[in-house]
């Protein structure tokens, strides 16, 4: 009997650790379906925009089902209309765009329970609005300053010295280049390139970044059309080709390697809808799988254009989708690359949309969140 007693609760101990370890498998898959998205914002009254927001926030995206849901992370901020996330130091840094008065970047740490503030630092220059990480540095853009800026970062993810501040000259020809618009700087991951795209003189300068000396040293430029105002630029995963959204005149250039430079060897409107200099373009993102290519319009459109990306890395028109809100500033593509979430500035919302990997095509998937004035998007 007493036998019989000890075998049965042996039996009832390892039917309890297999159902232990089979909810603790279920919890850690569920975890990992889940990925944190972080929202960039604008907080205050601006000339161009009516902030609404409190600074950073954090939304928990599901990527079984697409879905959003709120966390209780949020980091007050002023502006902070980009970001860039670290994921392995788990370090938020981002830009305070202002002019005048409080323009700064900005460094947070965050945990699965907060986000901390570490430090800023003035930014050298009037309405930073792009700001990167390349190894132990910090790049900005800094758009009414006309400059870029690179910053050293401390062991514990404080931003250090300034290193370095490159003032760009010049103009274009259009209402909106009275002077050099720093819009975005950022680095080619096939070749380490820097590359500082100034909407304001229709220029992109290379540069390379020397690490010993913590200098950027120019290598070349690249003149793009007249006009065209150069905002954002991506590139293809598996070939050195870049792609250049340009605000002012609605169009994408698609850039090849000549020798220490670039040449465009396509230039298509941004969308099929007339007036596409009226679009106001945005933001610019290539598909993971190098396959299609995406990009937002403001303006009276409101639209994500879809693009298949050929052989010859150039592009071919698909479609394009309403944003399902207005002024689509920002949008990315999660993780499994099923899905693109689009955030809708003035109309106060990020909305999912389905992302068909054989054909690029997006349908609305029927999920989206209010959120007070959404301009950037990060997946941690």
């Amino acid at each position: 009997m007493k036998e019989t007693l000890i075998f049965l609760m042996i039996l009832l101990f390892i039917g309890c650790a297999e159902q232990t370890s089979e909810i603790s498998d279920d919890m850690t898959e569920e975890k990992s379906q889940k990925v944190l998205l972080f929202v960039g914002t604008y907080t205050d009254q601006e000339g161009h925009v009516n902030g609404k927001a409190e600074g950073v926030y954090a939304l928990t995206f599901n990527v079984s089902d697409g879905s959003l849901s709120p966390t209780n992370l949020k980091a007050q901020t002023t502006n902070p209309s980009y970001l860039v996330v670290d994921a392995v130091s788990k370090n938020i840094y981002c830009v305070n765009e202002k002019v005048g008065e409080g323009e700064q970047i900005s460094a947070f740490s965050y945990t699965d329970d907060s986000i901390t503030f570490i430090n800023s630092l003035p930014a050298n220059g009037g309405a930073p609005c792009y700001i990167t990480k390349v190894g132990d540095y910090l790049l900005t853009a800094n758009y009414v300053g006309g400059n870029f800026a690179m910053y050293s970062l401390g062991e514990q993810g404080e931003i250090g010295q300034l290193k370095q501040v490159i003032q760009k000259k010049g103009k274009g020809k259009t209402s909106r280049q009275e002077a050099p618009h720093a819009h975005m700087i950022t680095q080619n991951p096939h070749t380490e390139e820097i590359f500082a795209v100034d909407l304001g003189t229709d220029e992109i300068t290379i540069y390379d970044l020397d690490p010993q000396e913590a200098l950027l040293k120019e290598i070349s430029v690249i003149k793009l059309a007249a006009g065209s105002g150069p905002r954002h630029v991506d590139f293809h995963p598996s070939e050195n080709l870049v792609y250049v959204l340009n605000e002012l005149d609605g169009t994408i250039d698609v850039l090849s390697k000549q020798g220490n430079t670039y040449q465009s060897v396509q230039n298509v409107k941004s969308t099929a809808q007339k007036n596409n200099e009226e679009a106001g373009c945005a933001a610019i993102k290539v598909h993971p799988s190098g396959q299609y290519l995406y990009a937002s319009n403001r303006g009276p459109f409101n639209t994500i254009s879809q693009f298949k990306i050929q052989e010859d890395g150039q592009l071919e028109y698909i479609d394009e989708i309403n944003s399902g809100g207005e002024v689509p500033r920002d949008f990315t593509i999660d993780p499994s690359g099923q899905y693109l979430l689009a955030a809708n500035q003035n109309s106060n919302n990020i909305v999912v949309f389905n992302l068909d990997t054989e054909t690029g095509q997006l349908t609305p998937s029927g999920v989206q969140m209010a959120a007070p004035t959404p301009v950037c998007l990060k997946f941690e």
